[in-house]
């Protein structure tokens, strides 16, 4: 029997009403974009998920949850980090200056898997074919340095992209190259990765040529149901299963896979697995050094999760690792008692630096790649990777960035005289 929630649905669709509200009156049009693919997929992951399954607690503690985590992107809807060197007209030169040699700095980590530890460079010209199996090895085996290398890499060429702000194309292309050598690794590419391309390149042309908004809402809404089929049907396919999908069946493989996250929630409502203290020690200890976090930085939200309600282990044959998306997260970490901080926190750091990102002209792609990455990779995948970002990677990379501003200035003045 399917179960189905009105009133849950109704709660779910308010929130998203009465926050719009206050969201589409942001001045910038990528804020707008930013804060509205928050809304929905938070109403997608943590919403309507009250809806389709039956538990006793979730829907009072969704209620309470969305209260925090809206009320303070309001009211921390203006503040911002407080960058003064990183908007300076200085600063953004050097980061023209230093474009290319970025983009090829990241070009040549992408290229090396395909000559070490196995010489394949002919899977740039002919692709493998699509392997789930081995994208999942590597994506385990990467880890420590060489994950830490990619995730700082992948920063510089975000920013180096704002060398093109004025030439769209040349900004998709770039994507595009980078995009087909990720698939031409592993002959694999998410869900996900799709998804977050696809809105990365409509956010660019909508806000490069007005003259095709029109054109392209209108195209959006009647790709939907193609792009809900296909995500289906790649879903079978990356697996080995070749079958014909119809709306309707990806509609339901969609809501059994990615709005069935409250199913497991009276099993952690009681707070039996939640551990404040690891969640708010893995925050605070995220800047240093693997070997100075005391342990903390085994404190993996997700794959724990996993253990401790699926009773999965990674040793298992039939291991996946399970989400359980923004809201509930905070219930697993905190608690339901102190599930507030886990929202105040997200909403206050996301507002922190995406404020500041919108006010620098050398931030302008991680502008438009947070307005998909935190609604589906973070409301999605959890918080932690949010933070390692912020608390670490983006830290690091802002100290190397005002270092290279520091020299490039002094080289400048220097010439001058």
């Amino acid at each position: 029997m399917i179960y189905f929630n009105l009133t849950a649905l109704i709660i779910g669709v308010l929130i998203v009403v009465i926050n719009l509200l206050w969201m589409l009156k942001s001045k910038d049009i990528r804020k707008r974009f930013f804060y509205v693919l928050l809304l929905l997929f938070y109403f997608l992951i943590c919403g309507l998920t009250a809806a389709l399954n039956e538990t006793e607690h979730y829907l009072n503690y969704f209620i309470y949850y969305s209260a925090v985590l809206f009320g303070t992107l309001y009211l921390t809807r203006n503040s911002t980090l407080n960058l003064p060197t990183f908007r300076t007209d200085g600063f953004y030169q050097m980061v023209v200056r230093f474009s290319k040699p970025f983009l090829i700095l990241y070009t040549i980590y992408c290229l090396i898997p395909f000559v070490y530890p196995v010489f394949r460079i002919w899977n740039l010209v002919i692709p493998p074919g699509i392997n789930v199996d081995t994208a999942l090895e590597g994506e385990i085996e990467q880890s420590g340095f060489s994950a830490g290398i990619g995730q700082v890499l992948n920063i510089f060429y975000l920013i180096s992209l704002a060398a093109y702000i004025d030439k769209p194309k040349k900004i998709i292309a770039i994507m595009l190259f980078f995009f087909y050598l990720g698939f031409a690794n592993t002959g694999y590419i998410s869900r996900g990765s799709i998804l977050r391309l696809l809105v990365q390149v409509f956010i660019i042309i909508y806000i490069n040529f007005p003259k095709l908004r029109k054109k392209m809402m209108i195209t959006g809404f009647a790709a939907a149901p193609l792009l809900i089929i296909f995500f289906v049907w790649y879903m079978y396919k990356r697996s080995g299963v070749d079958t014909q999908i119809d709306f309707m069946t990806a509609i339901g493989k969609l809501a059994e896979i990615e709005f069935s996250f409250s199913a497991p929630f009276d099993t952690i409502y009681d707070g039996t697995y939640a551990d404040p203290w690891a969640y708010i020690q893995s925050w605070l200890t995220m800047p240093l050094p693997g070997p100075l976090r005391f342990g903390s930085q085994n404190y993996i939200v997700n794959y724990n999760y996993t253990a401790d309600i699926y009773g999965m282990s990674t040793t298992d044959n039939n291991f996946a690792v399970m989400l359980p998306g923004l809201a509930i997260e905070g219930a697993y970490c905190m608690g339901v008692g102190l599930a507030f901080i886990h929202a105040m926190m997200f909403a206050i750091t996301i507002n922190l630096f995406y404020n500041a990102f919108l006010n620098t002209r050398a931030f302008y792609m991680l502008s438009i790649y947070w307005c998909i990455h935190i609604p589906m990779g973070v409301i999605r995948g959890g918080t932690l990777a949010l933070y390692s970002f912020t608390n670490k990677t983006f830290l690091f990379v802002m100290v190397v960035l005002y270092m290279l501003y520091i020299v490039n200035k002094r080289t400048h003045m220097s010439s001058r005289i």
